[in-house]
């Protein structure tokens, strides 16, 4: 009479796979102390700024990771100028090198402390809405539209080194 034994499998971690499943959990908790420390410098370079921005408007390109669009176009539904969108151009503007002036021209990339940020992919898309600026997709270039408006919204500004 056959008799049906149901068939055990068991797995044996090997030592390879668990460095791997170790290197990779450090990889990753390399990357969230670095996005971390990412955060605080944008922080202190927004608080230094004076800006009177709510919130951050710009990411670490490591903290960006697949959410970052290079083809940002302006908000569907029209926008007001707001501090957070001027913060945004002028930090960024200011880290590039250029001058808060119609017509300047900067990436929307930029270093500080060692790291590449970029603005916000909202933040861009309602300031191209708003008409403080236009932008370039292709060269990812921000060109200027309303610097007095800029002014208005968060004063005169300086980046601290």
């Amino acid at each position: 009479m056959p008799t049906n034994k149901a068939a055990t499998v068991t797995t044996t971690s090997t030592p390879a796979k668990a460095d791997k499943q170790a290197d990779k959990a450090q990889a990753r908790a390399a990357l969230a102390a670095t996005i971390a420390a990412e955060r605080v410098t944008a922080a202190k370079l927004f608080s230094a700024a004076n800006t009177g921005a709510i919130s951050i408007p710009v990411k670490s390109l490591a903290a960006f990771k697949r959410s970052y669009k290079r083809d940002v176009t302006a908000h569907a539904i029209g926008r007001k100028p707001s501090p957070r969108q001027a913060a945004a151009l002028a930090v960024a503007a200011l880290s590039n090198g250029a001058k808060l002036a119609n017509k300047a021209k900067f990436s929307r990339k930029f270093m500080r402390a060692g790291a590449e940020f970029a603005i916000e992919n909202g933040a861009l898309s309602d300031a191209i809405a708003s008409g403080l600026c236009t932008y370039d997709s292709k060269a990812e270039q921000i060109t200027l539209t309303n610097a007095a408006e800029i002014a208005s919204q968060i004063g005169t500004i300086t980046l601290p080194k």
